[in-house]
């Protein structure tokens, strides 16, 4: 059960806006353009639909059919993913003591996302903070359907 609650969970907002916005270049790269992949998230499966990147090593990043399939893919990497344990982890004691996650704090448990993990987390802070984006933590989509 432990580990259901620690994958089945929210992951704040303000996060995945802030990582989109950096990952692809608020919107403008190659791979958001082309391939609706707004996380830089890549594949070593040569069956796997994707672009290679200019220097490529031996991976392609993700083409998806829509920028939906692509969140909902970056959502289950982050909530399945060993790679992203501690960033679960912190979710799962945040919930343990009565709070909601924080997008501010988890960003800092994901430091194997990027190539460049000492400074992730302090850019992921700066985008939340300049754009006000933790102004969007808690919001519901609505089916209108």
């Amino acid at each position: 059960m432990t580990t259901l609650r620690r994958r089945v969970d929210v992951i704040p907002a303000s996060m995945v806006l802030a990582q989109a916005a950096l990952e692809s270049g608020w919107g403008t790269s190659r791979f958001a353009r082309d391939a609706n992949n707004l996380f830089g998230i890549r594949t070593y499966n040569p069956d796997t639909p994707g672009l290679e990147p200019e220097k490529a090593d031996g991976f392609k990043v993700v083409k998806y059919d829509d920028l939906g399939a692509g969140v909902a893919h970056y959502m289950l990497n982050l909530n399945t993913h060993s790679a992203y344990l501690e960033f679960r982890q912190a979710r799962l004691e945040m919930r343990a003591q009565g709070r909601d996650p924080d997008a501010r704090h988890l960003a800092t448990r994901l430091t194997q996302y990027s190539e460049i993990p000492k400074t992730y987390s302090k850019l992921l802070h700066q985008i939340i903070d300049a754009e006000k984006l933790e102004d969007f933590d808690g919001v519901r989509l609505i089916d209108e359907g």
